[in-house]
């Protein structure tokens, strides 16, 4: 499968329910709902420090943001009930942003 772009809109992806771009220099993805069967998400070891629309995952359980240069969480992922298992060790994470509902 390819990133080119790293935005994820395709109709092709719908049925997609694991996904891993770990080890790719990924510095930045966008998701713009047309995942809507992921379960399980890896993007460890990548250089991410934005990521955008991961509150449209809804059947995300597993998470793993591990090794990357995030700074902030939003509150996006507050709003991924389904999600079981997040790692976002090894990151410089300073601050959670909450979602406008949030606050």
């Amino acid at each position: 499968m390819g990133v080119s772009g790293n935005i994820f809109t395709s109709q092709k992806y719908i049925v997609l329910q694991r996904l891993s771009v770990r080890s790719n220099r990924l510095q930045r993805l966008e998701f713009e709902g047309e995942l809507p069967l992921l379960q399980d998400m890896d993007l460890a070891y990548n250089v991410l420090s934005e990521l955008v629309g991961l509150g449209s995952l809804r059947c995300l359980c597993r998470l793993d943001l591990s090794h990357n240069r995030l700074s902030q969480l939003t509150g996006e992922i507050g709003s991924l009930q389904m999600l079981q298992d997040l790692d976002v060790s090894n990151n410089a994470i300073s601050q959670y942003l909450p979602s406008p509902m949030e606050s």
